[in-house]
């Protein structure tokens, strides 16, 4: 994320974020599915590794993960944590864009929506374009943002869209409120948690994406369109999904 929003980001989320998203069945599946694109016996790459909740079960499965994230807090944690692979992801604080460290990769990886915290369309090719170099001869780079289609579909022609969660069996919940705006190309998020007689607020705002607009810049850096995904079961891309996975690959070299 850029530097200035990945610090807040980091600051409001670090403490709770595995509660937000949990280390359940969905990571796994994810790390799976992105162990199984991946080349065999190459370099992974992820940005905004956050915590390591992708990283951390994809380096058990795959090998090492560099996990990049401009969020010391984030890496905090992931360094804290005690998960069979954590001690294979290697971390490095640095912004997303721009990045680039002079290895290649066999997968490149941005989960999550991670590109939509980037304000502009230009930008987001930009970065995307960035990324694709670093993939090397046959590797692959993999890509997941919120649908925009799902987005609108849910708001159902409501610029705004607020639901309360408790919790089972607990005194704690969440109060969600939605924003999206009248071009729908933005969508705010601001999330009250309520847990053990505490208030936690954060705050999210997305810049969304259709998801061929990242198929050019992927090509102007030589990478071809493989596939694209509804979920982490590699199941169709629907209005239906809340997000979609683009898949882009480098042929090899006939020298390499």
């Amino acid at each position: 994320m850029q530097q200035g929003h990945e610090s807040s980001y980091g600051r409001m989320f670090a403490g709770h974020y595995d509660k937000v998203r949990p280390r359940d069945a969905e990571a796994e599946a994810t790390a799976a599915m992105l162990a199984d694109l991946a080349p065999k016996h190459g370099k992974i790459l992820e940005f905004g590794v956050g915590t390591g909740r992708i990283a951390v079960p994809l380096a058990r499965i795959a090998g090492p993960v560099t996990g990049v994230d401009s969020s010391p807090e984030m890496i905090d944690v992931l360094h804290r944590d005690e998960h069979d692979g954590a001690s294979d992801v290697f971390t490095v604080c640095s912004d997303m864009r721009g990045y680039d460290d002079g290895e290649r990769y066999a997968l490149v990886y941005c989960v999550a929506g991670t590109l939509s915290a980037l304000d502009t369309p230009e930008e987001q090719q930009k970065t995307v374009f960035e990324w694709a170099g670093l993939v090397a001869d046959g590797g692959t780079l993999v890509i997941e943002m919120q649908n925009p289609e799902a987005i609108e579909r849910m708001h159902g022609g409501r610029m705004v869209d607020t639901v309360f969660k408790a919790r089972p069996d607990s005194d704690s919940g969440v109060l969600v409120s939605r924003a999206l705006a009248p071009d729908h190309s933005v969508w705010e998020i601001s999330s009250a948690y309520f847990e053990n007689g505490s208030v936690r607020v954060t705050q999210e705002k997305c810049h969304l994406a259709p998801p061929e607009r990242f198929d050019a810049p992927a090509a102007q850096a030589g990478l071809e369109l493989a596939d694209r995904f509804g979920d982490w079961q590699g199941g169709p891309l629907n209005a239906g999904c809340g997000t979609y996975i683009s898949v882009y690959r480098r042929s090899r070299s006939p020298h390499s």
